[in-house]
């Protein structure tokens, strides 16, 4: 008869897409991979979208300290168009980031179909961040669109009975399985994964998936992806410091139900993308409180001391990653929270373009 323990490791293996389990390697060559500087000068940019379909690439990001969300070609470095501007902002102080003057407004992006972008807020009082849809336009000539027009508008969470707060801070947004998922960056009841099931047309309101904490015992949900097979991924990135206290969980899409929970022995995980050609995951690690330590990791099945983990390999050092997406051919593009502890400091948020082995 196979163990329990047995499929649960061949299970992390497959939603890792490693290869088979096996023991501590010695460390391969450092993978060489260019990094390339797309835009700079950017106000705490955050999340990041390609729009699909579309040769060249689009790449869309979310300027979340300036309230807007530009669109980017990656063949013009140094140049952006705003795409939808007027984004309210609000002093966020929740232990993403080092500091207490920064300014949040957009945050996670993703495409619900080529024409419908959905947009998460951080930049409303308490309870009454958005989380947003906006129909693109054909004719550039009708941008930008103005925030407060979208074409839909999902919440707000107001305070009840099984959510004494409300929720807000959406700081990861994710669409597939024919639903919109939604991150509520906060701790205890507020730490929630909501669902909203879409389609074309319309989309329904937000409503609780997962009480993250509830489920997995960590903090501070940041970011959600949906895997090719369907299942939703998710980062908890734990309490504020140096402790290495993020993981990794997956979960199904409909009911909610934990498939897996692995530790991943980063700091503070604050996106996630699976490679669409080796199939690989990869994270961001912003490190917040250990700045050398931040970069782009590869997470590995492994079994260690009897235990399944997510082994982390750093592919490439990187100061303050916030979030990322790949293209269809490969290419990673990632945003740069920037240098500066307050919003009266210059605006240095980047966002790069990596190639190579990835």
């Amino acid at each position: 008869m196979i163990s329990n323990r047995h499929w649960l490791c061949v299970l992390a293996a497959i939603l890792l897409n490693d290869a088979p389990l096996r023991a501590q390697e010695a460390a391969p060559p450092a993978p060489k991979i260019t990094s390339e500087v797309l835009l700079g000068g950017l106000a705490q940019p955050f999340g990041v979208a390609l729009r699909p379909g579309k040769t060249p690439p689009q790449v869309f990001v979310s300027e979340s300290g300036a309230g807007k969300i530009l669109r980017i070609n990656p063949d013009v470095p140094n140049a952006s168009q705003p795409i939808i501007t007027g984004f309210p902002l609000a002093e966020f102080a929740a232990g993403l980031a080092p500091g207490k003057d920064f300014e949040l407004g957009p945050t996670g992006i993703a495409f619900l179909d080529v024409n419908t972008l959905v947009v998460g807020e951080a930049g409303r009082p308490d309870a009454t961040d958005l989380v947003q849809l906006y129909k693109l336009p054909a004719d550039d000539k009708m941008l930008p669109l103005a925030s407060e027009a979208p074409a839909q508008k999902l919440g707000p969470v107001a305070a009840a009975a099984d959510l004494p707060n409300g929720a807000g801070n959406f700081l990861g947004v994710a669409t597939g399985a024919s639903a919109i998922f939604v991150t509520a960056h906060g701790a205890d009841k507020a730490a929630v994964l909501f669902r909203s099931e879409a389609n074309i047309a319309t989309a329904s309101q937000l409503k609780p998936l997962i009480r993250t904490q509830e489920v997995t015992g960590v903090e501070s949900p940041t970011a959600v992806i949906v895997s090719d097979r369907g299942e939703l991924v998710a980062s908890q990135m734990g309490q504020p410091g140096p402790q290495a206290d993020s993981e990794l969980i997956f979960f199904h899409p409909r009911d909610g139900k934990k498939l897996l929970q692995l530790k991943t022995g980063l700091r503070d995980v604050v996106a996630l993308a699976y490679h669409p050609k080796n199939k690989r995951l990869y994270a961001l690690d912003a490190a917040w409180s250990k700045p050398e330590e931040a970069g782009l990791y590869r997470l590995d099945a492994e079994i260690r001391g009897g235990k399944q983990i997510a082994r982390p390999v750093k592919m490439l050092p990187l100061s303050r990653p916030v979030g990322m997406a790949f293209d269809s051919g490969g290419a990673l593009y990632v945003t740069i929270w920037g240098e500066g502890n307050s919003t009266a400091m210059p605006a240095t948020g980047q966002v790069l373009k990596l190639t190579g082995d990835l």
